[in-house]
């Protein structure tokens, strides 16, 4: 998705009308950037001019100089600095998203009361609407998503529901499978970083799957 949303798809109608795009997992439709940049947010914030929006309280946020902040999200250089403005410069600089500021918050930033960057964003339903010939999102329990749920309220969006292709919706010779996990419970970012060795390779075995049978 971050390479979907930094490409002008507009400019290729004909390569677009002609395909399917398919998106495996339902991709966000809010971010919210919050980080403490006390004396270094002007290396962004000088590029965000904000002007009034419908919502009482908040401003939205325009990037006149658009390229600088592309080029901010690319960080072809891998600058680790410019990691930390990426994941902000990546939602700015794209048309797919709509971004605000919190008055009150963003001024006192500004004028050096307050420490913390924050910027709210939602995906636009344009996103999609590059003239594609179908869309089609792939995603459990999709009405319960965020962009299910926001983007149900835009008159110009339609959700379908694809009907399930006929056939058996099991996999036969289950019996003949086994499956040996290498720690008990979900694994998680803490208990994975916990059971790493110190050279950066796993110290547990892997999840696998084994055949018992021919």
């Amino acid at each position: 998705m971050a390479a979907y949303d930094l490409i002008n798809w507009n400019s290729f109608p004909l390569w677009t009308g002609a395909r399917y795009l398919f998106i495996d997992e339902i991709p966000a439709a809010d971010a919210f950037y919050d980080r403490n940049l006390p004396d270094y947010h002007g290396l962004i914030s000088t590029n965000m001019h904000t002007v009034p929006s419908a919502v009482d309280g908040y401003s939205s946020i325009l990037c006149p100089d658009i390229e600088k902040v592309k080029g901010m999200a690319r960080n072809r250089r891998k600058d680790e600095v410019g990691d930390i403005f990426q994941p902000l410069a990546h939602v700015l600089s794209s048309r797919y998203w709509v971004s605000w500021v919190e008055d009150e918050h963003h001024e006192r930033l500004l004028a050096g009361k307050n420490s913390r960057l924050q910027v709210h964003s939602l995906r636009d339903p344009a996103s999609f609407a590059c003239g594609w010939k179908r869309v089609v999102v792939g995603g459990a329990l999709f009405k319960d998503s965020m962009l299910y749920q926001i983007w149900s309220g835009f008159e110009n969006v339609e959700f379908i529901e694809e009907l399930q292709l006929p056939g058996p919706n099991h996999h036969k010779n289950g019996e003949l499978i086994t499956f040996h996990w290498a720690i008990p419970g979900r694994m998680t970012k803490h208990k994975r970083n916990k059971l790493r060795g110190g050279d950066g390779a796993t110290g547990f075995a892997n999840t696998f799957v084994q055949q018992s049978a021919p």
